[in-house]
């Protein structure tokens, strides 16, 4: 989900520039070079600032734009001083649409993914060699990515706050997993290049 978060949010970031300082007639590969130059800051600030609430986060990295877009639009041999006012309100507009369309983004991709429509497996494509046991947990034991009670904010029946497992039943279905060996088996096939057709005890022997 981060990483369609953040392919994403790149290029909404391209699209505002174009949208709010094309009264500065900057070309369009200076403005793609600052549109690169705040995605990754805005995008390294939303990983450090974690323990915050997910609006408050896009808002605080946002913020980081200010200066740099300041530095660089008037910095251009375009720039006018009496385009100050216009360049401020513009980087006010930048900010304000880019927090909205950013948070709209993020929440769109969690209850995407939170809620299945993505399928049980969405990051199998992105996984190696720990694939396998990503699946195995995700489609044959049925547990999916692990949040979606604080998603509908807590609200419906059970101890998770939604209808269905809670979070022990899943951690418990684990366990079971585990103690019958169901888990080992998947193990064994990932570090032995296991092909299909014998079983853990059958090798053991070999």
């Amino acid at each position: 989900m981060q990483k369609e978060f953040a392919e994403t949010f790149k290029e909404t970031v391209v699209q505002h520039m174009s949208q709010r300082f094309g009264a500065f007639q900057m070309q369009e590969q200076g403005r793609s070079r600052i549109a690169a130059e705040l995605s990754d800051v805005i995008l390294g600030r939303l990983d450090k600032n974690t323990a915050m609430d997910i609006k408050e986060r896009i808002t605080r990295a946002t913020e980081a734009c200010t200066t740099i877009l300041l530095q660089r639009i008037t910095s251009l041999p375009s720039f006018k001083p009496e385009q100050s006012i216009v360049l401020l309100d513009a980087v006010a507009s930048f900010r304000e649409n880019l927090t909205n369309d950013g948070l709209k983004l993020y929440e769109g991709l969690r209850e995407a993914f939170l809620s299945g429509k993505r399928g049980p497996t969405p990051a199998s494509h992105l996984l190696g060699n720990t694939r396998p046991l990503y699946e195995f947990v995700r489609k044959d034991l049925g547990i999916p990515m692990h949040g979606l009670a604080n998603l509908h904010k807590w609200e419906g029946e059970g101890v998770g706050g939604v209808e269905g497992r809670t979070t022990g039943e899943d951690a418990s279905a684990i366990y079971k997993a585990i103690r019958q060996g169901r888990i080992g088996i998947v193990m064994y096939k990932m570090f032995s290049g296991y092909d299909g057709t014998r079983t853990v005890k059958e090798k053991a022997k070999l």
